[in-house]
Protein backbone atom coordinates (compact mmCIF):
# COMPACT_ATOMS: atom_id res chain seq x y z
CA UNK A 1 0.00 0.00 0.00
CA UNK A 2 1.50 3.42 -1.09
CA UNK A 3 2.03 5.66 2.10
CA UNK A 4 0.26 8.92 2.35
CA UNK A 5 1.96 12.45 1.17
CA UNK A 6 3.31 14.14 3.74
CA UNK A 7 1.02 17.62 4.98
CA UNK A 8 3.19 20.40 5.02
CA UNK A 9 2.41 22.58 8.23
CA UNK A 10 3.16 26.36 7.10
CA UNK A 11 0.89 28.82 9.22
CA UNK A 12 3.44 30.81 11.73
CA UNK A 13 0.73 30.61 13.99
CA UNK A 14 0.26 27.07 14.35
CA UNK A 15 3.55 26.10 14.47
CA UNK A 16 3.97 28.88 17.38
CA UNK A 17 1.68 26.78 18.71
CA UNK A 18 2.99 23.07 18.32
CA UNK A 19 6.27 24.91 19.50
CA UNK A 20 4.81 25.96 22.70
CA UNK A 21 2.75 22.65 23.45
CA UNK A 22 6.15 20.54 23.09
CA UNK A 23 7.47 23.08 25.17
CA UNK A 24 5.22 22.60 28.08
CA UNK A 25 3.46 19.63 27.46
CA UNK A 26 4.57 18.38 31.14
CA UNK A 27 3.23 21.22 32.65
CA UNK A 28 -1.17 21.43 33.46
CA UNK A 29 -1.98 23.12 29.97
CA UNK A 30 -4.87 23.67 27.79
CA UNK A 31 -6.71 25.30 24.63
CA UNK A 32 -6.64 28.70 26.58
CA UNK A 33 -2.99 28.91 27.49
CA UNK A 34 -2.29 28.08 23.75
CA UNK A 35 -4.55 30.24 22.66
CA UNK A 36 -3.38 33.05 24.98
CA UNK A 37 0.27 32.61 23.86
CA UNK A 38 -0.50 32.68 20.10
CA UNK A 39 -2.67 36.05 20.41
CA UNK A 40 -5.84 34.31 19.41
CA UNK A 41 -9.09 33.51 20.77
CA UNK A 42 -9.43 29.98 21.57
CA UNK A 43 -12.47 29.21 18.92
CA UNK A 44 -10.17 31.18 16.14
CA UNK A 45 -6.81 28.96 16.77
CA UNK A 46 -9.03 25.91 17.29
CA UNK A 47 -10.83 26.49 13.92
CA UNK A 48 -7.09 27.39 12.22
CA UNK A 49 -5.27 24.43 13.95
CA UNK A 50 -7.90 21.77 12.67
CA UNK A 51 -7.32 23.25 9.39
CA UNK A 52 -3.88 23.20 9.48
CA UNK A 53 -3.12 19.29 11.19
CA UNK A 54 -6.81 17.84 10.68
CA UNK A 55 -6.60 17.39 14.44
CA UNK A 56 -7.86 18.95 16.71
CA UNK A 57 -6.03 20.97 19.52
CA UNK A 58 -7.28 19.66 22.44
CA UNK A 59 -6.50 16.36 20.68
CA UNK A 60 -3.29 16.86 20.22
CA UNK A 61 -2.27 18.31 23.65
CA UNK A 62 -4.35 14.68 25.36
CA UNK A 63 -2.22 12.15 21.82
CA UNK A 64 0.89 13.88 22.79
CA UNK A 65 1.03 13.84 26.33
CA UNK A 66 -0.06 9.61 25.81
CA UNK A 67 2.31 9.14 23.59
CA UNK A 68 4.95 10.72 25.64
CA UNK A 69 4.10 8.83 28.43
CA UNK A 70 3.98 5.58 26.43
CA UNK A 71 7.31 5.90 25.73
CA UNK A 72 8.39 6.56 29.13
CA UNK A 73 7.00 3.32 29.93
CA UNK A 74 9.13 1.53 27.63
CA UNK A 75 12.25 2.79 28.75
CA UNK A 76 11.45 3.81 32.39
CA UNK A 77 11.26 0.56 33.61
CA UNK A 78 11.82 1.13 37.23
CA UNK A 79 8.87 3.56 37.65
CA UNK A 80 5.56 2.10 38.28
CA UNK A 81 2.39 2.87 35.41
CA UNK A 82 0.87 4.96 38.17
CA UNK A 83 3.35 7.15 38.27
CA UNK A 84 3.75 7.56 34.84
CA UNK A 85 0.48 8.26 34.39
CA UNK A 86 0.31 10.61 37.66
CA UNK A 87 2.82 12.27 35.78
CA UNK A 88 0.56 13.62 32.96
CA UNK A 89 -2.01 13.93 35.82
CA UNK A 90 -4.20 10.85 35.61
CA UNK A 91 -5.59 8.80 38.01
CA UNK A 92 -4.52 5.13 37.65
CA UNK A 93 -7.82 4.19 36.52
CA UNK A 94 -8.35 7.34 34.75
CA UNK A 95 -4.92 6.70 32.91
CA UNK A 96 -5.48 2.76 31.70
CA UNK A 97 -9.28 3.71 30.13
CA UNK A 98 -7.26 6.84 28.29
CA UNK A 99 -4.60 4.76 27.34
CA UNK A 100 -6.04 2.26 26.06
CA UNK A 101 -8.24 4.57 23.89
CA UNK A 102 -5.24 6.07 22.14
CA UNK A 103 -2.93 3.24 22.07
CA UNK A 104 -5.49 0.17 21.58
CA UNK A 105 -3.59 -1.77 24.79
CA UNK A 106 -3.46 -1.38 28.38
CA UNK A 107 -0.58 0.54 29.94
CA UNK A 108 0.61 -2.62 31.47
CA UNK A 109 0.60 -4.77 27.96
CA UNK A 110 1.97 -2.11 26.06
CA UNK A 111 5.35 -2.28 28.64
CA UNK A 112 4.89 -5.78 28.40
CA UNK A 113 4.95 -5.77 24.55
CA UNK A 114 7.06 -3.01 24.01
CA UNK A 115 9.92 -4.66 22.82
CA UNK A 116 7.58 -6.56 20.74
CA UNK A 117 6.24 -3.77 19.67
CA UNK A 118 9.25 -1.75 18.35
CA UNK A 119 10.07 -5.16 16.11
CA UNK A 120 6.82 -5.22 14.82
CA UNK A 121 7.11 -0.85 13.80
CA UNK A 122 8.42 -0.31 9.90
CA UNK A 123 11.76 1.32 10.87
CA UNK A 124 13.05 -1.20 13.70
CA UNK A 125 14.63 -3.47 11.03
CA UNK A 126 14.61 -6.10 12.87
CA UNK A 127 16.63 -4.57 15.73
CA UNK A 128 15.60 -5.20 19.13
CA UNK A 129 15.36 -2.63 22.35
CA UNK A 130 19.27 -4.32 23.20
CA UNK A 131 20.30 -3.74 19.46
CA UNK A 132 19.25 -0.04 19.53
CA UNK A 133 20.90 0.69 23.31
CA UNK A 134 24.42 -0.77 21.81
CA UNK A 135 24.07 0.88 18.54
CA UNK A 136 23.21 4.44 20.48
CA UNK A 137 26.68 4.31 22.09
CA UNK A 138 28.27 4.92 18.07
CA UNK A 139 26.03 8.30 18.62
CA UNK A 140 28.34 11.51 18.96
CA UNK A 141 27.14 14.69 20.44
CA UNK A 142 28.07 18.01 19.14
CA UNK A 143 27.54 21.37 20.85
CA UNK A 144 27.39 24.19 18.60
CA UNK A 145 26.75 27.70 18.21
CA UNK A 146 23.21 29.64 17.83
CA UNK A 147 22.26 29.47 14.30
CA UNK A 148 19.87 30.37 12.01
CA UNK A 149 17.58 28.16 9.98
CA UNK A 150 14.91 28.50 7.69
CA UNK A 151 12.47 25.47 8.46
CA UNK A 152 9.26 22.99 7.25
CA UNK A 153 7.29 21.03 9.69
CA UNK A 154 5.91 18.32 8.11
CA UNK A 155 3.12 15.08 9.55
CA UNK A 156 3.77 11.96 7.90
CA UNK A 157 5.42 8.78 7.20
CA UNK A 158 9.38 9.03 7.88
CA UNK A 159 9.73 6.75 5.06
CA UNK A 160 8.89 10.18 2.76
CA UNK A 161 11.68 11.93 4.74
CA UNK A 162 14.42 11.29 1.38
CA UNK A 163 11.28 12.69 -1.14
CA UNK A 164 10.71 15.97 1.08
CA UNK A 165 14.51 16.51 1.57
CA UNK A 166 14.72 16.81 -2.58
CA UNK A 167 12.38 19.13 -3.07
CA UNK A 168 13.11 21.61 0.21
CA UNK A 169 16.74 21.50 -1.56
CA UNK A 170 15.62 22.47 -4.40
CA UNK A 171 13.24 24.76 -3.18
CA UNK A 172 15.66 26.72 -0.78
CA UNK A 173 18.85 26.25 -3.10
CA UNK A 174 19.43 30.13 -3.67
CA UNK A 175 19.92 30.33 0.03
CA UNK A 176 22.55 27.63 0.06
CA UNK A 177 26.52 28.53 0.97
CA UNK A 178 29.37 26.70 1.10
CA UNK A 179 29.01 26.28 5.00
CA UNK A 180 25.36 25.94 5.14
CA UNK A 181 23.72 22.65 7.34
CA UNK A 182 21.17 20.62 7.02
CA UNK A 183 19.36 19.68 9.67
CA UNK A 184 16.35 16.62 10.15
CA UNK A 185 14.49 16.85 13.48
CA UNK A 186 12.37 13.87 14.19
CA UNK A 187 9.82 13.93 16.69
CA UNK A 188 7.42 10.96 17.05
CA UNK A 189 8.60 7.43 17.48
CA UNK A 190 6.71 5.56 15.22
CA UNK A 191 6.63 2.42 17.14
CA UNK A 192 4.34 4.81 19.54
CA UNK A 193 2.43 7.31 17.12
CA UNK A 194 0.79 6.43 13.79
CA UNK A 195 3.52 6.28 11.17
CA UNK A 196 1.57 8.31 8.91
CA UNK A 197 1.07 11.28 11.60
CA UNK A 198 4.63 11.63 12.44
CA UNK A 199 5.91 15.18 12.60
CA UNK A 200 9.71 16.13 11.69
CA UNK A 201 11.08 19.36 10.51
CA UNK A 202 13.54 20.10 8.19
CA UNK A 203 15.95 22.62 8.29
CA UNK A 204 18.72 24.68 6.53
CA UNK A 205 20.87 26.98 8.03
CA UNK A 206 20.88 30.26 6.85
CA UNK A 207 22.43 33.95 7.19
CA UNK A 208 21.16 35.92 9.92
CA UNK A 209 18.89 38.95 8.23
CA UNK A 210 19.02 36.85 5.55
CA UNK A 211 18.11 39.17 2.47
CA UNK A 212 16.69 36.83 -0.17
CA UNK A 213 14.30 36.46 2.68
CA UNK A 214 13.08 40.15 2.34
CA UNK A 215 12.96 40.48 -1.02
Amino acid sequence: MDKKDSKGIYSAVINKAIDYIFENIDNDIDVEDVAKHCGYSKYHLTRMFKEDTEEAIYEFIKRVRLERSAWRLKVEKERSVTEIGGDIGYSSSNYATAFKKQMNISPANFRKNSEELVKQSAFSHGMSLDDIEVNCKNITIENFEPFCVIYERKKGNYHKIGDEWCAFQKKYKHLFKEDSLYIECTVDDPSITDEDECLYELCQTIEPNCQELKD
